[in-house]
């Protein structure tokens, strides 16, 4: 009898052991992605080293260390073709081009220099595509179409490059157009990481390349000399995108900074104003406040419309020193807006160019689109109401939109660039609310193909009260407008999808008040607010609303682009939260996001760098800090998924929390409470600033617990520092198996 059992127990063991090994077996990938790296010490974690330091006043080396290559087989009209990509690489090329990947890095000069190379060195390395087993033609790059566009036909490699004998591209580099930010002057330099040989199937990654750039000797030689520090947000941003950043101090956003803040208003808005300029003043901004009729030349007629543009262009430009900040505070039948060179629709950019050649903005702009003081009363009480009652619950609430269109995977573009901004910025800050059975981390998961959202659940869940609120879609000049149809082979619709928030649904169907969330639409169309068809479109419709308006909108005139709105959507996000407890102004993130989009856009017309400027605008205030955090000297979020689990008698249940410190330095006591079952849980030492930490509870399930028992524990999390507390209560159900009567069976 005693063999029967054993013989009885082994079978059942091996079963699951067959079955575990068949599910692994069904779980393995093939055509995996191939890391080639640069050098036998590269790997594929490995990042992009950039080192630069001058060799004299006038002279600045340079050294890029690049870690390899992704590669990958695509299959495109019947065709194998290899893909090389890389992360932290663009990949634009013209059509029917290789496409290759290269990036831009900038490097501040002085002022007027002439740069040229003085001598460059490089190490690269050469392999043959069929060694990896991969095809030897690499994939050509296709023709871009916005959002609103079909889709293009497929566009076959040019002879012209792929039955070319020479290598492609020639140069290992290119020196672009400087182009300036305020007293900053900025050079881009286009690397190519691989150059290809079609005729030998054959690709030359590069290892290293160093150039030794150098300019005129003059009195004004270095780069220090020709810098004017006159505002913080600039300064940090110039910091950030070249590769020998000026010796400045570190500063506190907090802290008042002195930065100009012009404000350009018609007449009749003046006395509204007051309340929003002693704010501002407050906080440390140094404000000017002008009045159209103060400006020479303004007449404020249809007819005179393109001189009253350049009037006030002529204004801004004369100032000494010219504004960190411009608001422009009326719509465009007040304070006419400019036409975009590319994108050819109204946009603000120029103002904020101070009449250079180049199109980067050195001034933080922003509209309030009133059309009266009834509309810049709603306005401002909402920036006011937002700005003066401190840090309230819902500013961390975020839901995030997902596009419909299914087609060419473009719901997964909108749907990852989603989770990127998630684990970047609010993973640990908020569980949403959609899916409903989910309550996933970083919050709502508004995805219209994977997550099955409709246009309901949307406005359910910005009534839950939203503070950032991110659509990456279609749409219109008054709406989101998503719709996507499934067909069958007869031409049957077997499956329609749709997320259609329109004007009229922000007017009457939002309905939460008090709330005023900031909005990113990365779509076409939907903030054309200079639009004669459409007077009050829908960025305007947002900020329009009394008590529940928006506190700032920020979205495109003309169509966007896929790509590129990931691009700008990922970099603006992730300099927001760059530093959440002393967060930069919206227009500041905003720029930054733009300027990611110089890497691998900025020698393109549709689509391009100049277009992306020109296209999005940010109704509000650019100075508008956000409420990413409380604050607080000590303040931290503990935050779990995990409320209510089971498990066999006996065995023993964890729980997570993760304790995430946003302020400075502290410790934690953690207490058990209510509890029967045994409990333990981790110890929380000293946790440094902008630190996680995990903690885990873990409740043993006592061998006298009958199926469908259950217990549950408090544990309280209580700061050392301050008065902040936060509970959790988890429950536990004991659940009985075959195993657990095994004995009675075989007694």
């Amino acid at each position: 009898m005693k063999n029967i059992r054993v013989l009885f127990i082994f079978i059942i063991l091996l079963s699951f052991l067959v079955a575990f090994s068949s599910v692994e077996a069904q779980t393995g990938v093939t055509n995996d992605p191939i890391w080639i790296s640069a050098d036998q010490n590269s790997k594929e974690t490995s990042d992009l080293v950039t080192h630069s330091y001058p060799i004299k006043t006038n002279t600045i080396d340079v050294t890029i260390v690049f870690p390899g290559v992704w590669a990958e087989i695509e299959t495109k009209n019947g065709e194998d073709f290899t893909k090389l990509w890389h992360d932290e690489y663009g990949s634009y090329r013209e059509p029917g081009q290789p496409a290759l990947p290269g990036k831009t890095f900038n490097i501040l000069i002085p002022n007027g220099a002439q740069v040229e190379v003085l001598n460059q060195t490089f190490t690269s390395k050469k392999i043959h595509l069929s060694d990896y087993a991969l095809p030897t033609t690499i994939i050509p790059a296709q023709i871009q179409v916005s959002k609103s566009e079909p889709p293009p036909p497929w566009t076959e490699p040019d002879p012209k490059h792929y039955g070319n004998p020479n290598v492609f591209p020639q140069n290992w580099y290119e020196l672009k157009d400087t182009f300036q930010m305020r007293d900053y002057t900025i050079l881009p330099v286009w690397i190519n990481p691989v150059r290809y040989s079609p005729g030998k199937g054959e690709i030359e990654i590069l290892k290293q390349i160093e150039l030794q750039l150098t300019w005129q000797a003059s009195s004004l030689d270095g780069v220090k000399s020709a810098v004017v520090s006159d505002s913080p947000s600039f300064d940090r941003l110039v910091s950030q995108i070249v590769i020998n950043p000026p010796d400045l101090p570190a500063f506190d956003t907090k802290e008042a900074t002195g930065e100009g803040y012009l404000i350009i208003t018609p007449d009749l808005f003046y006395d509204e104003l007051q309340p929003f300029v002693d704010l501002k003043e407050n906080q440390g901004y140094v404000v000017e406040v002008t009045l159209l009729s103060e400006i020479e030349g303004f007449v404020g007629s249809i007819e005179s419309e393109i001189t009253d543009i350049l009037a006030i262009q002529e204004f801004i430009n004369k100032l000494d020193p010219p504004p960190v900040y411009l608001l422009l505070v009326g719509d465009t039948n007040l304070i006419p807006a400019p036409t975009g060179d590319v994108t050819k629709l109204k946009t603000d950019l120029y103002y904020a160019t101070l009449g250079k050649e180049d199109y980067v903005p050195d001034i933080h702009i922003g509209r309030l689109p009133a059309r009266s003081i009834a509309d810049l009363s709603i306005i401002l009480d909402n920036i006011l109401s937002y700005t003066n009652d401190g840090y309230q619950d819902w500013h961390l609430n975020s839901s995030f939109i997902a596009t419909c269109d299914n087609n060419y995977d473009h719901h997964l573009i909108a749907e990852s660039t989603h989770e990127e901004v998630i684990d970047l910025s609010s993973y640990y800050l908020f569980f949403g609310n959609f899916p409903y059975d989910e309550k996933p981390s970083g919050g709502d998961k508004l995805y219209c193909v994977s997550n099955f959202a409709t246009e309901e659940d949307v406005i359910t869940n910005i009534n839950l009260e939203r503070g950032l609120i991110t659509y990456s879609g279609h749409g219109m000049q008054t709406a989101w407008y998503d719709i996507d149809t499934d067909w069958d082979s007869d031409d049957n619709i077997i499956a329609r999808r749709e997320i259609t928030i329109s004007s009229d649904d922000v007017i009457k169907k939002i309905t939460t008040l008090n709330v005023h969330p900031f909005v990113s639409s990365f779509a076409c169309l939907t903030n054309d607010f200079g639009s004669s068809s459409y007077p009050i479109g829908f960025g305007e419709t947002w900020m329009l609303q009394e008590n529940k308006g928006s506190v700032g909108y920020f979205g495109s005139a003309a169509p966007s682009y896929w790509n590129q709105d990931k691009v700008l959507e990922l970099n603006m996000f992730d300099y927001l939260f760059s530093n959440p407890l002393s967060p930069p102004s919206a227009g500041e993130a905003i720029e930054a996001g733009l300027l990611s989009l110089q890497n691998e856009y900025s020698d393109i017309t549709a689509g391009g760098f100049q277009y992306y400027l020109e296209s999005y605008n940010l109704l509000g205030d650019p100075s508008q800090k956000l409420w990413l955090y409380p604050d607080d000297e000590f303040f931290f979020i503990a935050q779990t998924s995990d409320y209510d689990k089971s498990g066999l008698i006996g065995s023993t249940i964890t729980y997570s929390i993760n304790l995430t410190n946003y302020g400075e330095t502290d410790s934690y006591n953690v207490e058990i409470q209510n509890n029967l079952w045994p409990t333990i849980v981790s110890e929380v030492n000293e946790v440094p600033t902008k630190t996680s930490v995990p903690l885990t509870i873990s409740v043993q399930i006592p061998l006298s617990a009958l199926p469908n028992d259950t217990d549950q524990v408090e544990i309280t999390i209580t700061s050392t520092n301050s008065d902040q507390t936060t509970s959790f209560n988890f429950t536990t159900t004991a659940v009985g198996t075959f195993f657990t009567h095994l004995p009675l069976i075989f007694k």
